[in-house]
């Protein structure tokens, strides 16, 4: 089998977890053995997690962080807002928000009007410092009226022929 031009052409595509699958595939006796469609569901899930590793990489790398981060120590399933942080979370935000006032951008959104939060973080000395952190240079954009996910059902109800 040609598997040396296909190996050379998914490169030059840039289509590297492919490539790496399918030098991979070459080397195990068995996957001749395999259903074409789950080799090249294989190579396709390799690139797309290739892919997915290449641009977390780029985005922490672009992030400089002072100390190395790993995606996998983010708990996924903590519950997210102010009204849930504990200390150690307050005193979190506080460091990345101390790192990143007047060196980076940061947009913070909320359905909680900023005159709450001080009440919602808790702690009202680690509040005082976020929110100067915050508060100060911030430009404001308060929308109003009513949420669009409840104008969508009427939106649709008006293109219905019926």
């Amino acid at each position: 089998m040609l598997n040396h031009p296909t190996h050379e052409q998914l490169i030059q595509l840039r289509l590297f977890g492919m490539a790496k699958t399918l030098a991979e595939q070459n080397q195990m006796s068995d996957a001749q053995q395999m259903p074409f469609e789950e080799r090249l569901a294989m190579m396709v899930d390799r690139e797309m997690t290739e892919r997915e590793n290449r641009l977390t990489s780029n985005r922490l790398r672009r992030a400089r962080l002072k100390q190395p981060a790993v995606a996998e120590d983010i708990d996924y399933r903590h519950p997210r807002g102010l009204a849930l942080l504990d200390d150690e979370r307050r005193r979190d935000l506080l460091e990345i928000l101390d790192e990143r006032y007047q060196v980076r951008s940061t947009i913070i959104t909320s359905q909680l009007p900023v005159s709450h939060w001080h009440d919602s973080l808790g702690d009202s000395t680690i509040a005082d410092a976020i929110l100067d952190r915050l508060v100060h240079h911030a430009h404001h954009l308060n929308l109003a009226g009513e949420s669009l996910r409840k104008l969508k059902p009427k939106l649709t109800e008006e293109l219905d022929p019926e």
